[in-house]
């Protein structure tokens, strides 16, 4: 699902149709938000953390977990409703260096 919706904003491009058409530019912005509300409500029974943290990022009410991904789809997709206000998220995972990689190959190897 998220290849999916890293194709199509890569594809869509609204960086750039939001100088020619900005009608579709924010289209294309609104069925992106609507890829992150519905990723975090199919994530949350797998990483329950990360998916909390992209649900408050999007400013929905209430919590993720137990939301089913058909309610994640209710309403228009090609608009918000409300303006999303959209603040800096940090960092949902950690960074792996490339010594923690190591570590963690030489772990799961069984060394």
């Amino acid at each position: 699902m998220w290849s999916l919706a890293d194709g199509f904003i890569t594809r869509e491009q609204p960086w750039r149709t939001v100088k020619t058409d900005p009608v579709a530019a924010e289209r294309t912005l609104a069925m992106c938000l609507h890829a992150l509300r519905l990723g975090a409500a199919f994530a949350a029974p797998f990483i329950p953390d990360a998916a909390a943290a992209v649900w408050h990022f999007l400013g929905q009410k209430g919590t993720v977990q137990g939301v089913a991904p058909t309610a994640a789809l209710a309403g228009s997709l090609e608009r918000v409703d409300a303006p999303w206000v959209l603040e800096g998220a940090p960092p949902m995972f950690e960074k792996i260096t490339p010594e923690v990689c190591k570590q963690l190959s030489g772990h799961f190897a069984g060394q």
